[in-house]
Formats: structure tokens, C-alpha cells, sequence
């Protein structure tokens, strides 16, 4: 059966055998459900195989909830954000961004009613596809009537919310050195020198150190200029 009625998967109760799919009915990618058919198995070895994967998926559910944020404020408190839920959002989650980051707090007042007018306003154009366009566009509005901008406020608050960094944000960041230093210039770089170039170039970002106060020991300055000697010659 599919579990429609649980707000959220905290409160699904995927353990219960009677809430979860039948052994046909489970997702298991179509080579395995034609591997399975194509070959004899006995009633036992099937029954291992569902219950395991059945513990699979119970598995993930647990560890989906004991680690995913779902009680994140920021993240509940940021679809304030999101121009198609404008009707289910309030104003407290504006409030909230503004405490939080000690930003536009002396128009605070300015904010609440540019934000019961916006959701409200018939003139708005929500086919924008994206949030940052959407919320840029809506920053250059003027009134029709006096030619003044018509949310002077509101849109900075945000798009201050939508450079937020996300939750794997450093994992990214470490990408983005990867491929800034693995480049098509460098074809020859291999691993292991990557992997240790980065270790190595973390660790003192971690510290706090920038690269020019690094203090390099003799033995290992000497190693790299016969190093570079010797890369130089087989160039030639």
C-alpha cells in the first residue's frame, strides 16, 4: 500500500508490516525483478531476500530521520521564500530572518505591510520560474499611481534568504577546489598528489592560516626545488 494520510515521515509508522508493500509490489529496478523471475528460488531464500530488503528501506527511514534537519527553524521558517506557498506563509518568518541576522530591523513595520500587500497583489507575475528572478523582478515594481517602488523592502530580506548556504554547502566548496586544481592544464596531476594538495590546503584554511604566513621547514623547501629541477629537465 502507498502511506498518503502521514503529514511527515516522522510520523509515518514504516515498521508496521501492514503499512508497507506487498513482496511484488516492491522497488527493486526492473533487472532485478527479471533476474528473480528468469531463475528458480526457494520459498525460503525469496523470504530472506524481501525481509532484507525490507530492512534496507526501514534502515534508510531511520537514518533519513535521525540526521535530515527537519526541525531545521531556518529551513522550515525559509519556504517564506517560495512565491507559491506566498498564501500559507506569515509574516513571522520574515520576523524571524531579520532577528536572526540583524538585518533591516528599524524597518521592521515598512516590511509587515509590504508583505500584506504582496499577499494580496493581483499584479504580480507568478510565472517567474525561479525564486531569485521572481524576487529580483518584484524589487523593480513601481506603483502605477504615484511611480514609487512598490516593495522597496521585501525583496532584499529575500534574497538575503536565498543565499542562505544549504546544508552540504562545504561539501561543494571542496568540488569546487577540486576542479580549480584538477585542471585541463594539468592532465598529469594525479591522484594521490590531489588528494594530498587538498589535505594539505584544508587544513590550513581549517587553522586559519593564509599560504603566504605558512612557514616551511628547509628539508622540505629543498625536496621541492629538486623536484621542480628535475620535472623542468624532462620537459626540455
Amino acid at each position: 500500500m502507498v502511506i498518503k494520510s502521514s503529514a511527515s515521515l516522522k510520523e509515518c509508522h514504516y515498521n508496521d508490516r501492514n503499512n508497507e508493500r506487498s513482496d511484488a509490489d516492491l522497488i527493486l529496478g526492473h533487472e532485478v525483478a527479471d533476474f528473480i523471475k528468469c531463475h528458480e528460488f526457494s520459498e525460503d531464500q525469496l523470504e530472506e531476500f524481501y525481509t532484507a530488503v525490507r530492512n534496507y528501506f526501514m534502515s534508510v527511514c531511520s537514518y533519513v530521520i535521525a540526521t535530515f534537519p527537519f526541525n531545521d527553524e531556518v529551513l522550515q521558517h525559509a519556504m517564506v521564500a517560495d512565491k507559491d506557498k506566498r498564501l500559507e506563509v506569515n509574516f513571522s518568518s520574515v520576523s524571524y530572518f531579520v532577528d536572526r541576522f540583524k538585518f533591516m530591523q528599524d524597518e521592521l513595520d515598512d516590511l509587515q505591510v509590504e508583505f500584506a500587500h504582496y499577499q494580496v497583489d493581483d499584479e504580480l507575475d507568478m510565472s517567474e520560474s525561479t525564486a531569485d528572478y521572481f524576487w529580483a523582478e518584484l524589487s523593480q515594481q513601481k506603483n502605477k499611481a504615484t511611480g514609487a517602488v512598490k516593495y522597496k523592502h521585501l525583496p532584499r530580506v529575500m534574497l538575503m534568504i536565498l543565499t542562505v548556504d544549504h546544508s552540504n554547502a562545504q561539501d561543494e566548496r571542496i568540488f569546487s577546489v577540486v576542479r580549480k586544481n584538477a585542471t585541463e592544464f594539468r592532465p598529469n596531476l594525479s591522484t594521490e598528489v590531489l588528494s594530498k594538495s587538498l589535505t594539505s590546503k584544508l587544513y590550513w584554511q581549517e587553522a586559519g592560516v593564509p599560504c603566504y604566513k605558512r612557514e616551511l621547514n628547509r628539508e622540505l623547501l629543498q625536496k621541492c626545488k629538486k623536484a621542480t629541477m628535475e620535472y623542468n629537465k624532462r620537459s626540455m
